[in-house]
C-alpha cells in the first residue's frame, strides 16, 4: 500500500506462493479495518473485478476503483460499451486532459449484505456503481495495424508455400477459412469481432462519479508498480533465496524499509 501523494510505501503484506485474488482482496479489507485508515480507495487492475470482490467491498464499505476485464463475452461492460458506441464516435466525447473519449453509465448493483458461508442468500441490498468507459482510437488503430500486418504476412507465406510459425498457425485457424472458389481467405467478420473492444478501458467504482478523476486515480497506481519494480529489480525480490519463514520475514521487512 502506497501514499498517493508521496508515492512512498506505507504498509505491506507478503503471501506464500500464489494466492487467489478473492483472498488477497479480503486480506486487504481486513487489514484496512484493523488499521482504521481513512480516505482509502482500493484501486486494482484486471482480474480483481469479480462479483465476489465487488460485493466484499460493498459489504465492508471499502471504496474501490477496478479495471474491468473485457475479454469475456456477454459481460456487462461490453454491453455498456455497445450501448454508448455512438457517443464514442464523436469528438465531443473526448477529454482534453487525458485525451480519451469518455462515457459513463450508472448501474444499480444488487448484492447480499449478509452472505452465509460466502454464498449470497438473497440480493436485498443495492448500490449505485459507475462504469466509466474510455476509448483511445490510437490504441485501436495500433491493434488493427498489427493484426493486418500479421494476416497479410501469413497470406504471403501461404502463397509462396513458406512454413508458418506456431503463432501464425493459430492466427490462420482463427481468422482464415477455405472458400470453394477463392481458396483460403481472411474472414472480415472475425477480424471485426476481434477488434471490437480494442482501445477501450472500463473502470467500475462505487465512489468516484467523475470519470477523469477515476482515470487519474487508476493511473496513479503505477506508483505502487514502481515500488514493486524497486523490490523486484533493484533489490532482487524476484527470488528471495531464504531457507525458512523467519528469514523470509526479516529480509522482506528490510527490503520494504529500503523501498
Amino acid at each position: 500500500m502506497a501514499d498517493q501523494k508521496s508515492g512512498l510505501p506505507i504498509f505491506y503484506r507478503f503471501y506464500d506462493g500464489n494466492v487467489p485474488d478473492v483472498s488477497t482482496i479480503r486480506h486487504t479489507i481486513a487489514d484496512q479495518a484493523l488499521l482504521n485508515m481513512k480516505n482509502v480507495v482500493l484501486v486494482a487492475d484486471k482480474g480483481y473485478n469479480s462479483v465476489k470482490n465487488i460485493n466484499d467491498c460493498l459489504i465492508n464499505k471499502v471504496e474501490f476503483i477496478f479495471n474491468v476485464r473485457l475479454g469475456t463475452k456477454g459481460c456487462l461492460a461490453r454491453e455498456l460499451i455497445d450501448e454508448h458506441r455512438k457517443k464514442f464516435a464523436g469528438l465531443n466525447s473526448g477529454d482534453p486532459y487525458i485525451r480519451k473519449n469518455i462515457a459513463t453509465a450508472k448501474v444499480n448493483w444488487k448484492y447480499d449484505p449478509r452472505p452465509v458461508d460466502g454464498k449470497p442468500a438473497s440480493n436485498t441490498a443495492s448500490a449505485e456503481l459507475y462504469y466509466h468507459m474510455f476509448y483511445d482510437p490510437v490504441i485501436y488503430q495500433e491493434a488493427a495495424n498489427k493484426l493486418t500486418e500479421s494476416l497479410l504476412t501469413i497470406k504471403k507465406k501461404l502463397l509462396e508455400e513458406e512454413a508458418l510459425t506456431e503463432q501464425e498457425e493459430e492466427l490462420k485457424e482463427k481468422f482464415f477459412r477455405n472458400d470453394k472458389e477463392k481458396g483460403l481467405i481472411i474472414v472480415n467478420r472475425r477480424v471485426d469481432e476481434y477488434l471490437k473492444y480494442k482501445g477501450f478501458r472500463v473502470l467500475v467504482t462505487d465512489s468516484e462519479k467523475d470519470p477523469v478523476k477515476a482515470w487519474t486515480a487508476y493511473a496513479d497506481r503505477w506508483r505502487v508498480e514502481d515500488a514493486f519494480a524497486t523490490l523486484k529489480d533493484r533489490l532482487g525480490c524476484n527470488r528471495i533465496r531464504c531457507s525458512d519463514n523467519k528469514a523470509l520475514q526479516g529480509k522482506t521487512f528490510v527490503q520494504f524499509i529500503a523501498t
